[in-house]
């Protein structure tokens, strides 16, 4: 029988991951529920703000990069540490926990009119219904982001849940594997598939 290998997911280093996560996307919550109104129906988002989705998405997303960092102060070093609180952090982020945030920082949610226009709510149920309708089709950002119609409230709500899963499917399926001795590694993992592509070519 094969030995037990050192366990990546240990209940210490799930509760700090999770923690970690928590603390870092509610502050970018309030760090990007940030708004400038000139009146009661005319605001502007941070990412208008800063010139757009275009240009402020992408340094969203490697915001999150910051605490998963933190990851690697862990021993041995462990890349799935790194992904869990990534994946972790960014789902916090997108989580309603936005649309409270927002609505404490006394900033509007939004919903659809009849007529598919953007109105603004202070009602945090109805934007969630909207925002996170799983079957919805509509842009629900003030412009898009990569395609032109990205993100509909069906793509927020299936990546959310995609994130989330995936998270407790990496720490499952890991620590499964170390449990009967078996080593798993995405770094490694992802090594052999570059070098099997390579002797192929």
């Amino acid at each position: 029988m094969k030995q037990r290998v050192h366990g990546t997911w240990t209940k210490s280093r799930v509760g700090v991951i999770i923690l970690v996560a928590f603390i870092y996307g509610t502050w970018f919550n309030l760090l990007d529920s940030i708004v400038y109104c000139t009146n009661a129906l005319t605001c502007k988002s941070i990412g208008e703000i800063f010139g757009g989705n275009q240009f402020y998405q992408p340094w969203n997303v490697f915001g999150h990069m910051i605490p998963s960092m933190l990851m690697f102060f862990f021993r041995p070093l462990k890349s799935e540490l790194f992904v869990a609180g990534f994946l972790i952090s960014t789902a916090v982020m997108d989580s309603p926990l936005w649309g409270v945030v927002r609505l404490l920082r006394g900033s509007p949610l939004w919903h659809a009119d009849q007529a598919g226009n953007h109105v603004p709510t202070s009602d945090l149920g109805e934007w969630i219904t909207y925002y996170y309708n799983p079957f919805g089709s509509d842009l629900v950002w003030d412009s898009y982001w990569l395609l032109p119609g990205f993100p509909t409230s069906a793509a927020i709500f299936w990546s959310l849940v995609l994130r989330f899963v995936l998270a407790a499917l990496l720490v499952w399926w890991q620590n499964k594997q170390e449990a009967v001795g078996r080593e798993f590694s995405i770094t490694q993992l992802l090594a052999r598939r570059n070098l099997g592509a390579s002797v192929v070519n």
